[in-house]
């Protein structure tokens, strides 16, 4: 009878020694996989962080903008993160405007201008968009996917 009695004792030994092992390795992974996703919430708010974006210059039509009926915005991306001009919002005068842009970035380096969606850091967008009203003032205001803002006016 002492023998069986011992030979229990071993068994549950065992199972509490696999069982606290698979839960220390639950606990090891899951503890892995937190750190990970701090590491990339922290890569993500520095991202927000180091956006940089400013309004360059402003083009309209007719030249001597009178009676606006399209605009033409220069953006700058001075920050060291590639920005998706897809995801862009455009105020004019305070409303958001629901026309789809035309975007022609230009790379600094090789001085090719092309549409893209892309706008990577150190290059330059010229953005068209069509006016309703024809103002003959104008305020932008350039809203990144991330909530950086630029703006300019044409007076």
């Amino acid at each position: 009878m002492g023998f069986s009695v011992t030979a229990t004792h071993v068994i549950f030994l065992l199972a509490f020694i696999s069982a606290g092992s698979v839960a220390m390795g639950a606990y090891w992974k899951t503890q892995g996989e937190l750190q990970e996703a701090r590491r990339e919430e922290a890569a993500r708010v520095a991202s927000f962080a180091h956006t940089n974006v400013s309004v360059t210059g402003i083009d309209c039509v007719p030249a001597d903008c009178d009676a606006i009926t399209s605009v033409t915005i220069h953006v700058h991306n001075g920050g060291d993160t590639s920005l998706n001009t897809t995801a862009w919002s455009y105020l004019l005068d305070g409303a958001v405007s629901t026309a789809a842009p035309t975007v022609v970035v230009t790379d600094p380096v090789v001085a090719i201008s092309a549409p893209t969606e892309l706008l990577l850091p150190g290059e330059d967008a010229a953005i068209t968009l069509p006016v309703s009203g024809s103002p003959d003032s104008l305020s932008v205001r350039v809203v990144t996917e991330n909530g950086a803002a630029a703006e300019g006016s044409v007076l």
